[in-house]
């Protein structure tokens, strides 16, 4: 692989009935550019599920992926890597390869495309926390005739949500902190 490599020829004759009316200087200062071969991928791959992670990696449960018109017995390997389409919670989310790399003795006189590589789905589940336990009611918060409710305690945004019991009657919205 390079720009203006020297390039030599076999010794050139001439044959002929009138090769006598001619002479014949071999070609010397020949240059030419090689660049790399263009592999594409082929074949097929899997990808695990995963919880929502806030990140589109993914990772490669089964590899059946093929380098396309590598040469002959050249040492070329790919080291794949998907990623899916977005982020976001969901199901049968596209996965496609990218970052994709080659490796091997060889892999120097290739290039790779990933124009046209196989694409997967996997889902994306919500990491949602579950609710704790519930800790023992308190009889002396709820007046009395009062269901208690038992839910997500939220104190603005400089508090982390916290669980726990409430009064119907109550409205935390108007409560402050001191």
């Amino acid at each position: 692989i390079g720009t203006g490599l020297e390039v030599s020829t076999l010794p050139m004759t001439l044959t002929g009935s009138d090769i006598g009316n001619y002479t014949l200087a071999q070609p010397a200062g020949l240059a030419a550019d090689i660049t790399a071969k263009e592999l594409t991928i082929g074949g097929t791959f899997t990808a695990d599920n995963k919880v929502y992670d806030g990140n589109t990696t993914a990772t490669i449960k089964t590899n059946d992926l093929t380098l396309v018109t590598k040469i002959g017995e050249d040492v070329v390997c790919l080291s794949a890597v998907a990623v899916f389409a977005d982020k976001t919670v969901g199901t049968a989310k596209v996965v496609s390869l990218t970052g994709s790399t080659l490796t091997g003795d060889d892999a120097g006189n290739y290039s790779l495309s990933l124009v046209g590589a196989p694409t997967t789905t996997a889902n994306i589940a919500s990491a949602v926390k579950p609710t704790p336990p519930r800790p023992p009611f308190n009889p002396g918060v709820v007046p009395p005739g009062e269901e208690p409710i038992y839910h997500k305690l939220s104190f603005g945004p400089l508090f982390d949500p916290d669980w726990g019991w409430e009064s119907p009657g109550l409205d935390l919205d108007s409560l402050s902190l001191r």
